[in-house]
């Protein structure tokens, strides 16, 4: 038989317990006895030294069985003089519960207990308790009469598994007792769930219980569940252990466990809720061997309860409890007087009650008022006072002031300035709930019952100045207050985050409009969110991140822009706090993306290292990344709006001309991005683009754009996007020059050479006119000056629209459309007649016998020269309308490659000019040899001639300057030499189109001359001959 701890008494008495083993009776359980030992106090010392140098184990024999004490411990020691026994505990250990029941005066009395000796013997246990609770699993099913404690079934399996629970663990240091508390379900299996108590009146070793565990366990066939263990670990509150603390006091809460290789949990019990304490703004944690601590730097009222201090090693769980008491001062108090502003420019007594409003809180304040009688009903957040205000002696403003003391004699206070108002001063006049006010002072109003806050009126010179609301609805206040909660370090972010997040929606989905001080809570409880996350390095599932970047969505809607710019500075914050959260989120199950009315999010696991690519309508995204990580994610973050309410100005003469873009890494590191941006208005060769990020240092850390590490990729841009290279990750953007880049005198150059050219082409037409009849004396010469007016007629059209649509352009004009159609058809009319041109000239040098007639030659050049045109201009419209021209310029779109309505007119135009150059070949080829040359050719031979000089002028002429520009277009900003140089020369031969024609077509024509020369002669001879 095993008998537990004995407890000896004598008069010189001793309490003492031992260990004890019963040989053949392996299987009963240890039990506690008690018994009472007494002898001569003379033989205080040598009893005393006798029992605790005894040799263990000592064997006793009995008739039955043997008995084996291994220990001895003494408890308690009493003196007996006469018929009074004075009793002691000895060290560590303390009057046990029912002493303290049966004679109060011992636990009332710290050193010694007086009794009768004829009364019970008081008795002492250690002052270190051990209890343990714990769990476990049967493998009998769960039936309904086990929640009967008085079935049958639960008395014979509590007495079966007691038995069990008896016999393994009662062998454990100074075992005290066992006992079953409930069976219940478990819920996945429909096993039996036993929930048991252990006290123990010694501590012990992990290796001791976890034997015992696994014997039970095989014992029972069943299996250990928990096991949560109090009393073995050591816990302190060094400023406040038992007492209460002083708020804003620094507090050092300290745990300590033997034998522990683990570092502790800590949690923190309020209210019946319990928060893991995690590292945070309010605490800090720290180790000195064995010994570990968090330190509270301020206390407050989110720091008191009951702190738990956990060690768990599998399933065994060591638990330190302990309690702080922290004396409390007001978060905030709200003083008010009505009448703010006693009006005392009549004589008389005015009275004016002043109140003070506080956060509801359990602690008692002792409440003092200065200047003020507090003789008014008060509330458990409202305190009010009186004062008299007698107008024929006050001078003066007066301050009214409430004072709120705490327990610990710490005093918080809020003075009320009551100005009074005198016969000479302005005032501004009552509006609504605002009261007359004083010029220069400032009115004050409390916020309705549901808010939180104060709204101010400032009175000007006789006249209301904009008014200030600070309110916020109490439940974003009691939200806010639990992120300020969580960002101190209180509570887990992976439980607490998702309620807060759902709390928000819940706010923010009411009608009510948001304020700026709610806006500014709200960014604030995002923040806080951020911050203790990160501190915590806790991460997030999808689910969260796209919870977190909604409640994001709400704050950025457009019809909030106004708000936030009353909130300084707090978009550039509110980027960072959103870029930092989605590097906390893993795509462990994938990819996920979600889009909302102002952002879009897109997050992808990375499987390897290799090219990643995220698809996005707004921003396609190409980018190498390297890894050892599986969990490895790529969030990308699409603001539509944010742009609005960033700060302006950061990069002067520049503004954003895309989406803003913000990409981040979890667990790999990038090695090239490549962003490709659709941008918001397109772009062409006169503005820069400029790739660049958000730095959030720049300007003093309120943020600006900044291009380092970024480039603009000129070769995969075009009109309608803009790619972008960078070395590194944040939020990206494209930003368009706000003004055209301009180089010196090019537009003079440009104007005064259409001007020049208009002129040209004029006096050509005006000479065609005058000289027809005397030049035109064949077909061949009809057609050759046909075809100059036709050119002639186009290229002036041309250049009129050019000179209109330079004064159209970026205006969003109505004839943008009209004048680019028609410069597209006047200048490929040009082109085709002179294709008409070298087919008529190929026409004769092949068929010399065989003469074109008029009618013929010029039904077929009117038609391919006008229609031909005609139907490529309309033919490029009608494939894409809205692509046809571009606005800032009234001419065709260039989009890069070979995309563009630019190559309606580049086609036909090369293809002219290979053509021209191909009939210019066999033309000359034909006119070097002499056949052509003999007869009565001379004519034909001529204007032959004629033309072919036109042809081999003009068409390199005007090959060449749209050559040039079409380089402009692909060269889309002149900023380098070449550049440059292109601009330049395309701006002088555009000019000198209409001059070549006009020296072409007429100064180098011999007949031409003669025939204006007669012509000039003819006018003014008659005149020489009358003065004569």
């Amino acid at each position: 038989m095993k008998i537990s701890p004995l407890a000896v008494l004598s008069c010189a008495l001793f309490v003492f317990t031992f260990q004890v083993t019963v040989t053949d009776e392996a299987n009963l359980p240890m039990m506690p006895y008690y018994a009472e030992l007494i002898f001569d106090g003379k033989i205080t010392d040598s009893m005393s030294f006798i029992i605790q140098s005894a040799n263990f184990p000592i064997i006793l024999t009995g008739d039955a069985n043997n008995v084996t004490i291994t220990n001895v411990s003494i408890t308690t020691d009493c003196s007996v003089t006469g018929q009074v026994a004075e009793c002691r505990c000895q060290q560590n250990y303390t009057w046990s519960g029912p002493v303290c029941t049966l004679y109060p005066q011992c636990c009332l009395n710290k050193t010694f207990c007086s009794i009768s000796v004829s009364d019970d013997t008081p008795t002492c246990q250690p002052k270190k308790r051990v209890t343990v609770r714990g769990t476990f699993i049967l493998p009998d099913t769960f039936t309904e009469d086990l929640n009967d404690i008085n079935s049958a079934a639960y008395t014979a399996l509590k007495q079966k598994v007691g038995d069990q629970l008896k016999i393994h663990f009662s062998d454990l240091n100074e075992f005290d007792c066992v006992k079953i508390i409930s069976f219940r379900i478990n819920s996945s299996t429909g096993n039996i769930i036993v929930e048991f108590v252990m006290l123990t009146n010694a501590p012990f070793t992990n290796k001791m219980l976890l034997h015992r565990m696994e014997d039970l366990s095989s014992s029972l066939n069943g299996s250990m569940m928990t096991v949560n263990i109090t009393g073995i670990v050591e816990m302190t509150i060094k400023e406040g252990n038992g007492k209460t603390v002083k708020s804003e006091d620094r507090v050092v809460i300290t745990c300590n466990l033997e034998d522990n290789t683990v570092k502790p949990k800590w949690f923190l019990s309020q209210k019946g809720e319990s928060l893991e304490i995690l590292p945070g703004n309010g605490v800090e944690f720290g180790s000195v061997g064995p010994i570990y601590s968090i330190t509270i730097l301020k206390a407050s009222e989110n720091w008191g309860g009951i702190y738990t201090c956990e060690f768990s090693q599998g399933s065994i769980k060591h638990k330190g409890v302990k309690t702080l008491r922290v004396a409390l001062l007001p978060d905030y108090i709200v003083g008010v007087a009505n009448p703010q502003f006693p009006d005392c420019r009549e004589n008389g007594v005015i009275q004016v009650n002043s109140t003070c409003r506080i956060k509801k809180s359990n602690e008692t304040y002792t409440v003092k008022w200065t200047n003020a009688i507090s003789n008014l009903k008060d509330t458990e957040e409202v305190y009010t006072s009186s004062t008299t205000v007698n107008c024929a002696d006050v001078a003066d403003d007066i301050t009214v002031m409430c004072s709120f003391e705490n327990i610990m004699g710490q005093v918080k206070s809020q003075g009320i300035n009551i100005s009074i108002i005198k016969g000479d001063d302005n005032t501004c006049p009552k509006d609504g709930d605002w009261p007359l006010t004083k010029s220069g002072k400032v009115a004050v109003l409390q916020c309705a019952d549901t808010e939180v806050g104060t709204r101010t009126l400032k009175c000007g010179e006789s006249k209301w100045e904009e008014s200030l609301e600070d309110c916020i609805d109490r439940k974003l206040y009691e939200v806010l207050q639990n992120a300020l909660k969580l960002a101190e370090g209180l509570g887990n972010p992976k439980e607490v985050v998702s309620n807060l997040l759902a709390d928000l929606a819940k706010i923010e989905n009411t009608s009510t409009p948001i304020s700026a001080a709610a806006l500014n809570a709200s960014l604030y409880v995002l923040t806080l969110i951020t911050s203790a996350s990160m501190k915590a390095n806790t991460t997030f599932s999808g689910d969260v991140l796209i919870e977190y970047v909604a409640r994001a969505n709400c704050l950025l809607d457009p019809s909030l822009t106004t708000t936030w710019k009353e909130s300084t500075n707090k978009a550039s914050d509110f980027l960072q706090t959103i870029e930092n959260f989605a590097k906390l989120a893993f795509a462990n199950n994938g990819s996920f993306s979600k889009t909302f009315q102002n952002l879009e999010l897109i997050c992808s696991p990375i499987l390897a290292n290799n090219t990643i690519e995220i698809q996005s309508a707004h921003a396609p995204v190409k980018m190498n990344v390297k890894t050892n990580s599986s969990k490895a994610t790529i969030s990308t973050l699409t603001f539509f709006s944010l742009n609005s309410i960033l700060p302006q100005n950061t990069m002067q003469g520049f503004g954003v001309n895309s989406k803003i873009q913000s990409i981040t890494l979890v667990d790999a590191e990038p090695q090239g991005v490549e962003i490709t941006f659709q941008l918001e208005n397109e772009t062409n060769s006169k503005y820069k683009m400029m790739c660049v990020y958000w730095d959030f240092k720049a300007n003093d850390g309120k943020g600006g754009w900044s291009g380092e590490g970024c480039r603009w990729d000129r070769q995969d841009s075009n009109l309608a996007t803009s790619s972008c290279v960078c070395d590194h990750l944040t939020s990206f953007s494209v930003l368009m020059s706000k003004f055209p880049i301009s180089l010196p005198w090019l537009d003079e150059i440009g104007y005064v050479g259409v001007g020049v050219s208009i002129c040209s082409l004029m006096l050509c037409l005006i000479i065609e006119f005058l000289v027809w009849n005397s030049v035109v004396k064949s077909n061949i010469s009809h057609f050759r000056h046909t075809a100059l007016v036709n050119i002639s007629v186009s290229l002036l059209i041309a250049d009129c629209c050019f000179l209109s649509a330079s004064f159209q352009g970026g205006k969003g004009s109505k004839l943008c459309l009209p004048l680019a159609m028609a410069m597209h058809i006047s200048f490929l009319v040009m082109f085709f007649w002179m294709l008409c041109q070298s087919i008529m000239l190929l026409h004769q040098m092949i068929f010399l016998f065989q003469q074109l007639r008029k009618k013929i030659y010029l039904s077929f050049s009117f038609a391919l020269g006008y229609l031909g045109p005609i139907c490529i201009v309309i033919g490029t419209y009608m494939v894409n309308p809205a692509k046809y021209h571009r606005k800032d310029s009234c001419w065709l779109m260039y989009e890069g490659g070979m995309k563009g309505s630019i190559f309606a007119f580049v086609l036909p135009v090369g293809i002219i000019v290979i053509i021209n150059t191909f009939a210019l070949v066999v033309v000359i080829s034909k006119v070097m040899r002499p056949s052509v040359s003999e007869g009565d050719k001379a004519d034909v031979k001529e204007n032959v001639k004629s033309i072919l000089k036109a042809v081999i002028i003009l068409t390199p002429a005007f090959g060449l300057t749209w050559a040039l520009g079409f380089l402009t277009m692909i060269f889309d900003l002149p900023e380098t030499f070449g550049a440059k140089s292109v601009h330049y020369l395309f701006s002088i031969f555009n000019s000198l189109q209409g001059l070549l024609i006009l020296i072409t077509g007429c100064f180098t024509e011999k007949k031409v001359r003669e025939a204006l020369l007669k012509r000039v002669n003819s006018v003014y001879a008659p005149q020489s001959k009358s003065e004569t």
